[in-house]
């Protein structure tokens, strides 16, 4: 979105760089997902286009739950194959009383 939005006002990203005071290179690394920007450098670079930051998606806000659900899966199949039982009672899950 970050590279989007800087294209479409025909900038480089030493353009937004300067303008953000962000560094060249930690924009680049995050129009290509090496790292993840902070709150800050969201601001800066927000600022810097004139957008407003609430129109930025969120950040990888939680484990996506189809992920999830496929790791408890794995986890539940371990368990099984080694003959053990999930606890019973408040934190029993329809996912686990489905395995029960």
């Amino acid at each position: 979105m970050l590279r989007r939005a800087r294209q479409a006002r025909g900038w480089s990203q030493a353009t937004l760089a300067r303008s953000s005071g962000v560094p060249q290179s930690v924009v680049s690394a995050y129009e290509s997902g090496a790292r993840e920007p902070t709150v800050a450098s969201l601001r800066r670079l927000t600022r810097a286009m004139d957008l407003d930051l609430v129109m930025v998606p969120a950040v990888r806000s939680g484990p996506d739950p189809e992920a999830a659900a496929r790791q408890l899966e794995d986890v539940l199949s371990l368990a099984e194959a080694m003959h053990l039982r999930p606890p019973a009672g408040p934190l029993e899950s329809p996912i686990l009383a489905r395995r029960g």
